[in-house]
């Protein structure tokens, strides 16, 4: 390669990349030229291009007069990465949402006629107002009466877990029931029950309790169960009186107080781990049964009955029958027993039984052929004759006793 091409690439501010690319050659190659003129180009290797290259002024007014970013990494050869930092530095100024929207408007890059289809009016309408996992849920644990720890998803919930803890109500955490909606199975997990009247509880927020409504009567109707729908203005002591008449007695001059609502937004700690502490030798929590209560017991019970017996595990029930010299049942011995054997068929098992291949007589091969040939299965023919298969098939073949064909 010239050097004087290669002198003038450069001095048109090309890279080596830029340079392989017009000159039809690999990289390798370029640089391999570059290093034996002794020639330079402008970015050295793992360097950016610098920001002054580019002429922002240029590129700010050609955004303004309506060009989109991706235009102008065309238009001006950087990349989205480039522009972003210029951003940063203030080099250049991107539009607003608001300007973006309007700018659109004015090109007639908006399509409205899709915001105004069915469908998507449909799922705006479905995914308005409350949204899943956008934060305003807050849950934390709690506790009935009783000690018994569940974890509350909301703020809803927490709020008429106090309440019914300040009455001495006991409630629970139920289990989902089954219903169908549009031909489909679902299940239904109320929020609450309350075991003393049979009621079960279900905090919601009016923008739920209007799209749930299908599913809450599918519930009622199929379900056949006392369930309330309690709004977030309806979580009070006089609302709950007149829902279950029967907790009057207890609801009665209940108050919900801020410092009541708090003590629930602190999660539910962590056990520490507490290292247990070094064992002293001859300090055994379990001490060691007697050798005639231990060589008792191990013939009437398998070892994990008696370690359960004794709160050990079956491997320290075999070091003491190891240290006392006791003699243990042989493998498989209580799977026997239970398999019906008795004491001493599991204690001494009988030994399987050879099985001798069985050669048949000239006599039985002659039969076997002709019954073979009349159309009889060969399965059959071989547990008749206490032969394998596989020894039907090649008489059927004409593979054995080839001196009687």
């Amino acid at each position: 390669m010239q050097r004087s091409t290669l002198e003038l690439h450069i001095a048109n501010g090309l890279t080596g990349y830029q340079i392989a690319e017009k000159e039809g050659l690999s990289q390798t190659t370029i640089r391999y030229w570059l290093r034996k003129y002794g020639l330079k180009t402008g970015f050295e290797v793992g360097r950016k291009p610098p920001l002054q290259k580019w002429d922002w002024a240029a590129v700010q007014k050609a955004y303004d007069e309506g060009a989109v970013q991706d235009s102008l990494c065309v238009m001006f050869g950087f990349s989205i990465a480039t522009l972003a930092k210029a951003r940063r530095l203030g080099l250049f100024k991107s539009r607003t949402l608001s300007e973006a929207n309007k700018l659109a408007h004015k090109n007639g890059s908006f399509d409205y006629a899709v915001y105004r289809t069915p469908e998507y009016r449909r799922k705006a309408a479905k995914n308005g107002g409350y949204k899943p996992g956008s934060g305003c849920g807050k849950g934390a644990w709690a506790s009935n009466i009783v000690g018994q720890p569940f974890y509350l998803q909301s703020s809803f919930e927490i709020r008429m877990a106090i309440l019914l803890n300040k009455a001495s109500i006991l409630w629970e955490r139920p289990q989902g029931f089954p219903y169908t909606l549009d031909g489909t199975e679902h299940r239904y997990y109320p929020d609450f029950w309350l075991p003393a009247f049979n009621v079960y509880l279900d905090t919601k927020n009016d923008y739920l309790i209007k799209m749930h409504a299908p599913k809450i009567e599918a519930v009622k109707a199929q379900v056949k169960i006392v369930l309330h729908i309690i709004s977030d203005k309806q979580i009070s002591a006089s609302y709950l009186e007149d829902l279950i008449p029967e907790a009057k007695v207890q609801l009665d001059k209940i108050e919900l107080l801020p410092q009541d609502w708090e003590i629930f937004r602190v999660p539910k700690p962590r056990r520490k781990y507490v290292p247990r502490p070094p064992s002293v030798r001859g300090a055994r929590k379990t001490k060691m049964p007697e050798k005639v209560v231990l060589a008792d017991l191990i013939w009437q019970a398998p070892l994990t009955v008696i370690a359960a017996r004794f709160d050990v595990s079956d491997a320290t029930v075999q070091k003491w029958l190891k240290k006392l010299e006791i003699a243990k049942p042989p493998h498989a011995y209580w799977t026997r027993r239970h398999s019906g054997w008795s004491h001493e068929e599991a204690l001494h098992p009988r030994p399987k039984q050879q099985t001798i291949p069985r050669k048949l007589t000239d006599e039985q091969f002659r039969t076997i052929r002709a019954r073979i040939a009349s159309g009889e299965k060969l399965l059959p023919l071989a547990r008749e004759y206490h032969v394998c298969h596989k020894t039907m098939r090649d008489i059927r073949d004409g593979l054995r006793y080839k001196h009687l064909l």
